[in-house]
């Protein structure tokens, strides 16, 4: 925007320089004006509508509730019935949970890959933010 008017101060001052009658002068600067105003307001539509394009898209890629905490939940309930499992019920006598052995891998698989894409996320956060 600043350079639209430098280059519309500028052209006054040129017109100044090359008009001789000072009713051919006004009308170049009325049509500058106005040519100077279209512009000005061509610039704002083109803002507004790059902000109504960020909003859009900002409200498209929204996550839900369940879409980001379902990882944290299953893994707390697992926490759980570990903790009944092998604390609870041994200490009061009580009947355990069946579980089966591949339940292991999945607390491995989710608990690194959890961990690991939670540090890449805060390191691709601070890398965008410099």
């Amino acid at each position: 925007m600043k350079q639209i008017k430098q280059i519309i101060d500028s052209l006054g001052t040129a017109f100044d320089k090359n008009f001789t009658s000072r009713e051919e002068k006004d009308k170049a600067l009325i049509e500058l004006k106005k040519l100077e105003l279209e512009t000005l307001e061509q610039d704002a539509n083109y803002r507004t509508k790059i902000l109504e394009l960020n909003n859009q898209y900002n409200n498209q890629n929204q996550e839900t509730w369940l879409q980001k905490n379902w990882r944290p939940i299953l893994f707390t309930g697992l926490t759980i019935i570990i903790f009944f499992n092998y604390l609870i019920a041994p200490l009061f006598s009580m009947k355990t949970l069946p579980l089966d052995e591949n339940i292991w891998t999945l607390i491995q698989f989710g608990v690194g890959g959890y961990t690991l894409f939670l540090g890449a996320d805060k390191v691709a956060k601070t890398i965008k933010s410099k």
